[in-house]
């Protein structure tokens, strides 16, 4: 997703009609594997420098000196969207507690008011059972981060012989789509690939 709105390229065939400034932070995987897997995503494609900004961090959101980190960032690379991969890793805050979360969503829309930025939030939902459809409602931690959201792309996995991900899409502003199945290809993005 990053990619492809710095690109301007289409995504799980949604139109990105223009390139937009995308600032990755994430403290999921090590900058060294990010690094790989950035350099084989962008085989062949030539992503411009001042659209595209990636950074594996440790800030907390709740950290007074890390807000201010970020901020600085923030106003240095302009970004149209920031991206947290994945949320739980930026802030210390109880992810049941409605209050404490309040707290953290506090933050980002204070970011959001002050730099007119975009948001796009990875963050895990619970164990299924097996039998049930993932949702939003399922998201890890309180509703309260349900609430927050306007958007939500579900990812699941569907077989992992085929390697194989459904995507579903809860909306609130616009018509949803409709499930879409994907796979990753050799260069790591995914494709949507039909039932």
């Amino acid at each position: 997703l990053a990619l492809s709105l710095a690109l301007g390229r289409d995504f799980l065939g949604f139109d990105i009609p223009k390139s937009k400034r995308v600032l990755l932070l994430q403290q999921e995987i090590s900058e060294f594997n990010l690094q790989k897997r950035l350099i084989r995503m962008s085989k062949g494609l030539k992503i411009p420098a001042d659209k595209f900004f990636c950074h594996t961090c440790n800030l907390k959101l709740d950290n007074e000196i890390d807000r201010d980190r970020l901020k600085k960032y923030i106003r240095q690379l302009k970004p149209d969207i920031v991206i947290f991969d994945p949320l739980y890793k930026f802030h210390h805050y109880d992810e049941n507690s409605s209050k404490e979360i309040k707290l953290l969503l506090d933050e980002l829309d204070k970011l959001c008011n002050e730099f007119g930025i975009a948001l796009v939030i990875i963050h895990h939902h619970k164990k299924s059972n097996g039998t049930e459809k993932y949702n939003p409602g399922m998201i890890r931690g309180s509703s309260t981060l349900f609430d927050y959201g306007s958007s939500y792309i579900i990812l699941n996995k569907v077989d992992d012989y085929k390697k194989q991900l459904r995507v579903d899409f809860e909306l609130r502003n616009a018509e949803n789509p409709g499930t879409v199945f994907i796979k990753m290809n050799e260069h790591l993005w995914f494709e949507v690939s039909g039932n």
